[in-house]
């Protein structure tokens, strides 16, 4: 989802620097899998001091991207993983550290649709189908769902992606393996807690300051401004429109707003003396009906 044009900016925070990985089917519960998890839903929390001592704002986040340090198995490595299928949700707690599968468990919404992908090491970008409305106070619960076989188990697939990973000093990661239908995330008893968390960048919208512009235009033509909201009194039907830029920005880069339509409809007037005779001296009186 796209930012709103001259009112917000695209802006990104990265979350976490740590270089930790871990090891390949060492007991651990790494986000994009380890030995013989087919399938897996891992729920990560981000407190909202986190995000904010990265320079975060609240607003709508359209992307979150992982760090990779490798696609590996088996003691081998490969340069591109494909996963038949990845889904993230994400929601608002209060709470403040994971404790199991259903705490926290908040309302979640999907911003990025269950979908194949292609994980590559380095930086790995989820742009959302949906964007999310933070309001700067909550605490944010990620969940991601993945697979990467059709079904069964997964001793046959070898290799899974592994991230840089951070401690930020309390449980934060909470994973869970198990068969799932497709688009739907696994349940299991077969879990992991950790206090290790995936080093993520987090895609936002953020409040512009630019300065901007308007110029206002009239059909028929007899109208102008340059004010953010003029006023106007039409005598015939006219629509209007305004193009909008941030000031120094090429005029390439204008908007143009929807067109306002201002009908004027025309009336006529009757009026009907409420007296039949008016004697002299008098104030005759009258009703206007329009």
């Amino acid at each position: 989802s796209a930012c709103t044009p001259f009112s917000t900016i695209s802006a990104e925070t990265t979350v976490g620097t740590g270089t930790s990985v871990y090891g390949y089917n060492d007991g651990s519960y790494p986000t994009f899998g380890n030995f013989g998890s087919a399938y897996a839903t891992t729920h990560i929390i981000f407190r909202a001091s986190d995000l904010l001592a990265q320079g975060m704002v609240a607003g709508a986040i359209n992307a979150i991207a992982f760090s990779v340090n490798k696609n590996s198995g088996n003691g081998t490595t490969t340069t591109a993983l494909t996963y038949p299928e990845v889904k993230i949700d994400m929601g608002c707690t209060t709470a403040s550290v994971m404790v199991n599968y259903s705490n926290p468990n908040p309302t979640f919404s999907t911003v990025f649709n269950a979908k194949s992908y292609v994980m590559k090491p380095g930086w790995n970008y989820y742009n959302f189908d949906q964007s999310y409305n933070w309001d700067g106070v909550s605490n944010i619960v990620i969940r991601l769902c993945w697979r990467v076989a059709a079904g069964g188990s997964a001793n046959n697939m070898s290799y899974y992606s592994f991230t840089n990973d951070n401690a930020p000093g309390y449980n934060c990661v909470f994973s869970g393996n198990s068969n799932f239908e497709a688009g739907q995330c696994a349940i299991s008893s077969f879990t992991g807690l950790s206090n290790k968390r995936p080093n993520v960048r987090f895609g936002y919208c953020k409040p512009s300051n630019a300065v901007l512009t308007y110029n206002w235009n009239s059909n028929p033509p007899g109208f102008t401004s340059t004010s953010k909201s003029p006023t106007a009194t039409p005598t015939v039907s006219t629509t209007y429109s305004v193009d909008v830029n941030a000031q120094n920005r090429p005029a390439g880069c204008t908007v143009t707003s929807n067109i306002v339509a201002v009908n004027v409809i025309a009336t006529s007037a009757t009026i009907t003396p409420t007296l039949s005779t008016v004697c002299p001296g008098t104030t005759p009186s009258v009703v206007i009906t329009a």
